[in-house]
């Protein structure tokens, strides 16, 4: 089902940066359980004869034509208190421009923070050691859907979020090498493949250290 913003309560968000950029959109209730209510995409259905994919556009459009939008019509943005976690690779220059999209996006408003800086319950932010891991970001996600609390389970996404229930639902996934291991076991690549799924799965896992 559907969540409802509950107000006064932060938003907790997650962005991947890049090309095909996206954006989830969650809060963590006073029960502990984090509520990913919606995701923020380029996908156009008309693309490929019809099959669909994803724009590829740079980070100020898509703040302007898609994340905007919806934070201000949905999440009474920017009065809500909000906090965007990033791929740290957006704090980076790029060979164009003396700003990094990081900075680009705070300066519209937007209270980003890149996903190598949590901030502790003290309120400020302290570095966790390989909090942009893969590894260690697909394991809080993982623990999150395990775990329950108060008989619920701690990680619930809306069915408003199309693209991230099917991204875990398998179409976020290893890629299968080809070559066979020397025992002849199936071999797979150490990190998930890029694909449509691919990118507001890892807008989620961004925040995902935030929520140990």
């Amino acid at each position: 089902g559907a969540f409802e913003m509950k107000r006064g309560m932060t938003l907790v968000c997650g962005m991947d940066l890049g090309r095909r950029p996206a954006l989830v959109v969650g809060q963590m209730g006073a029960d502990g359980v984090l509520r990913v209510m919606d995701e923020v995409t380029t996908w156009d259905a008309k693309m490929n004869s019809g099959r669909g994919g994803l724009q590829s556009v740079d980070v100020v459009q898509f703040y302007e034509e898609w994340v905007r939008p919806k934070l201000v019509n949905e999440y009474d943005f920017p009065r809500c208190r909000h906090i965007v976690f990033a791929d740290p690779a957006g704090k980076n220059f790029t060979e164009t421009s003396s700003i990094s999209a990081i900075d680009l996006l705070r300066g519209k408003g937007l209270n980003v923070v890149a996903c190598d800086k949590i901030p502790c319950s003290s309120g400020e932010s302290a570095d966790i050691a390989n909090a942009n891991d893969v590894g260690i970001r697909l394991r809080c996600v993982s623990a999150a859907l395990r775990n329950t609390r108060y008989g619920e389970p701690e990680l619930q996404v809306s069915d408003r979020c199309s693209m991230l229930v099917q991204g875990m639902g398998g179409k976020y996934c290893f890629r299968k090498m080809r070559a066979l291991g020397g025992d002849g076991a199936e071999r797979y690549d150490d990190k998930p493949d890029k694909n449509d799924f691919s990118h507001v799965c890892d807008a989620h896992h961004s925040s995902a250290p935030s929520h140990i």
